[in-house]
């Protein structure tokens, strides 16, 4: 299925570069164009989902994945939701997967900038190294996704990690990207938590192992 979209977008796109004179005609294949996309994404979703290979987890910088992420989604939607960061110049390695620390987090990402829609709002990646009445040595590294949107009730709180649920109208999503988030917290050895009421925003607080030396 991932080759026949792939060939999809590639004839698509090379439609559209042909068509700069023709907007009627653009306007259609760009649609085609974007439903491919969001079919790679779901493929993409619905593999690492059913996968349950074990991870490999070597040292590696949040600071590092997060700041990617934020770049990522700063060029994937409009101004008028700002990205930002927040990070201690302190060591913040945690025993991961680059690779799957990046779907996380632009998964969570990803969803509080749509739940925002066009804006405005604010999406904050915080990294923290200290807990009040811990010891340093003893802390976790806690990271909060703190998104300005209109927040969850308690009903949506509860099943917002299930398989399939979604609040995304029909065609908008599968409900797989909270799921794949779960299970690579899971998968890290860390946990999650969520901060929400209606009208007061979003946050999801983890928490990591930290890598010792």
């Amino acid at each position: 299925f991932n080759n026949s979209v792939g060939s999809m977008l590639l004839n698509a796109k090379f439609l559209r570069n042909r068509l700069a004179d023709a907007p009627d005609l653009l306007e259609a294949v760009q649609d085609i164009i974007d439903s491919g996309e969001h079919a790679k994404e779901t493929v993409e979703q619905v593999l690492l989902f059913s996968r349950k290979e074990e991870v490999e987890l070597v040292p590696t910088s949040m600071a590092d994945v997060l700041g990617a992420v934020a770049h990522e989604l700063r060029n994937r939607f409009p101004d008028t939701i700002a990205i930002l960061t927040e990070f201690p110049e302190e060591d913040s390695r945690v025993p991961g997967s680059a690779v799957q620390l990046r779907r996380l987090f632009t998964n969570l990402g990803q969803n509080a900038c749509q739940a925002m829609g066009e804006g405005p709002g604010a999406l904050t990646f915080r990294i923290h190294t200290a807990e009040l009445g811990s010891e340093a040595k003893n802390q976790p590294l806690v990271v909060d996704v703190v998104d300005t949107g209109p927040g969850m009730d308690e009903e949506t709180k509860k099943h917002v990690f299930e398989p399939f649920f979604s609040t995304k109208p029909v065609g908008k999503g599968v409900g797989l990207g909270l799921a794949v988030v779960y299970g690579i917290v899971e998968s890290h050895g860390a946990s999650i938590e969520i901060e929400s009421a209606p009208g007061k925003g979003t946050t999801f607080r983890l928490r990591f192992p930290k890598s010792v030396g």
